[in-house]
């Protein structure tokens, strides 16, 4: 039978092998931060039709797990992870790029909501937003690498650009705020 829960941390204290670190640490908010991030864009792919952009969220995913592993690696000395390198940026990069070829952005700050698809897109880049600077956060003692941090930078981008697609292929102009 499987098991969903061990016990081990009712006292506040993750374990990993033989590494233990509080829960409030701040790897495991940078840690729970990226599950969240990587959880919630989950989501907001299981809501699309479009199944390209489905794919390219679903690797997105695959580099947050990366990012997670890199993290974790910082903490853990059981945890080992691949290299994170800067060709998934420039991915980022020019999926950003295109959707820019096809949508003109004005400048202006966006209310949130016009779109259903775009609302979910804006609450993602702000839970990547959260995230990223709590990975800003351990860089300052800990040799995160500068690929994570440009990566995560980039990812809020393009979710920003993802719902600006998604209320231009609808058709709908966008509200900005009144002030």
């Amino acid at each position: 039978m499987a098991v969903f829960f061990t016990g081990q941390g009712d006292a506040g204290i993750s374990h990993v092998g033989k590494d233990k670190l509080p829960k409030d640490s701040p790897f495991l908010d940078a840690l729970g931060d990226l599950d969240e991030t990587n959880s919630f864009i989950g989501l907001v792919r299981s809501l699309l039709e479009n199944k390209e952009i489905q794919e390219k969220l679903k690797n997105v995913q695959e580099s947050l797990f990366v990012v997670q592993a890199n993290i974790a690696s910082l903490a853990f000395s059981q945890v080992k992870a691949p290299p994170f390198t800067q060709e998934r940026v420039q991915a980022l990069e020019k999926e950003i790029e295109d959707i820019a070829q096809r949508v003109q952005l004005e400048g202006k700050f966006i209310i949130a909501g016009d779109t259903q698809e775009g609302a979910w897109f804006d609450v993602a880049r702000t839970i990547v937003r959260r995230a990223e600077r709590r990975v800003v956060g351990l860089s300052k003692e800990h040799l995160v690498s500068q690929d994570i941090l440009s990566f995560l930078n980039r990812l809020s981008s393009y979710l920003y650009a993802l719902a600006r697609l998604s209320a231009h292929q609808e058709s709908i102009k966008e509200s900005n705020p009144l002030y």
